[in-house]
């Protein structure tokens, strides 16, 4: 379980790494704000993971269907 937890934890990092190109390429604020918040989630979400398994599952899983 601490490797999809990570695993999280990593895809959270690299959403908001995205945003933070984006917005200083292209100067996208949209791309800031939405990286940032869906960075959070997911954050929050390998956090989750540790201490309520089944809402960390859930909740990771819906963001990454909506960012897909």
């Amino acid at each position: 379980m601490r490797s999809l937890t990570l695993l999280i934890c990593a895809y959270g990092l690299l959403i908001g790494l995205g945003g933070l190109i984006g917005f200083f390429m292209a100067g996208s604020v949209p791309s800031l704000i939405a990286g940032s918040t869906f960075s959070f989630l997911l954050l929050t979400s390998g956090y989750l993971m540790q201490n309520n398994r089944r809402l960390g599952l859930m909740s990771s899983t819906v963001l990454t269907l909506i960012l897909a």
